[in-house]
């Protein structure tokens, strides 16, 4: 049975500023860890259905522009742009997503 994908929620992020209030480049080749908070969702996943989670370099136009350079997205010219490339880590120490699971109300 095939299904239609719904977004439910999405949250961002700048990878420049992955460990605070500065700007700090990224190392091409090193592993580094995300926390994206997304915000409060109550949303019922009937048993057989499945959940999706998207990585993204950008979300223009719900998110401002991304050169995936350290330029400022306000100021950037075309010449800042660049192709941005990821890699998502599955398994022990990677990717995960975590969702708290509410108490059934339906049953007192």
């Amino acid at each position: 049975m095939a299904g239609r994908p719904v977004g439910l929620v999405d949250g961002i992020v700048r990878a420049r500023y992955r460990q605070g209030g500065e700007a700090v480049p990224l190392r091409p080749g090193r592993r580094e860890s995300y926390r994206l908070p997304l915000g409060s969702l109550a949303h019922v996943v009937p048993a057989g259905h499945r959940l999706r989670l998207q990585i993204a370099s950008s979300n223009f136009p719900r998110f401002d522009r991304n050169p995936q350079t350290m330029a400022e997205p306000a100021d950037a010219t075309p010449a800042d742009f660049a192709v941005a490339d990821q890699s998502v880590f599955v398994g022990a120490g990677g990717t995960r997503l975590v969702l708290p699971v509410a108490p059934n109300l339906a049953t007192g």
